[in-house]
């Protein structure tokens, strides 16, 4: 079969606009690349993808807290994927997890990045089908947002009809019953703590996070 070449590049290069391997995405794809460290555990990175003909932007979060770096570089982004790894009532665990909820997650892309369409991925595994219906209400009430799914593909022609997909997910996947939900809550709250136990949740000491206040 066809022999494949990759080229590894350090998040950690990427961040200086300056550094010389950030001219590579440029010369060969007509594309500006640029990382910013966010606020989840050490070497955390955000990605912004940007045209460089056409100014058109993508914005990819990772795992994060609401990080206002990422906030500035993404302004106006075409598209912003964010991370809303939990549902609002889950606002502490989201900050003690170094996580979003949905709100959170919303509040970066709409609010502050400002982008066109944003679309919420890395829901946990408590909600393994589709967000819960209560985060599909949120979601509803933005005109710009959208819940992705497994297996889901966006052709950039269809952008901006991108929101309504989300009453469509939620009639394709409704709401598990309570007994199931129950199952995956525990199981996933498992598997949580033994992520935690594993992975160094030390934050940049340049950036921090605001505790919720509910």
């Amino acid at each position: 079969g066809e022999r494949l070449f990759y080229i590894f590049f350090d998040c950690a290069d990427l961040v200086n606009p300056q550094q010389p391997v950030a001219n590579y995405f440029q010369q060969q794809f007509g594309l500006s690349v640029l990382c910013v460290e966010v606020i989840h555990s050490v070497l955390s990175y955000g990605i912004v993808i940007q045209d460089c003909v056409h100014g058109w932007k993508i914005v990819y979060s990772g795992d994060t807290r609401p990080c206002e770096s990422l906030s500035k570089l993404g302004q106006h982004a075409l598209l912003a994927l964010h991370e809303a790894t939990l549902e609002d009532s889950m606002a502490v665990e989201a900050y003690n997890k170094a996580h979003c909820t949905t709100s959170e997650a919303l509040s970066v892309c709409v609010k502050h990045m400002r982008a066109f369409r944003t679309l919420l991925t890395h829901f946990s595994q408590r909600y393994p089908r589709a967000p819960p219906s209560k985060d599909i209400e949120i979601l509803q009430r933005h005109s710009s947002a959208a819940a992705a799914c497994d297996f889901m593909r966006i052709n950039f022609a269809d952008i901006r009809s991108l929101p309504s997909t989300t009453r469509n997910l939620s009639l394709l996947f409704p709401d598990q019953d309570e007994n199931e939900e129950s199952e995956n809550n525990a199981d996933d709250l498992h598997n949580d703590e033994e992520h935690d136990d594993n992975e160094n949740h030390q934050k940049p000491r340049n950036l921090e996070q605001k505790e919720p206040t509910s």
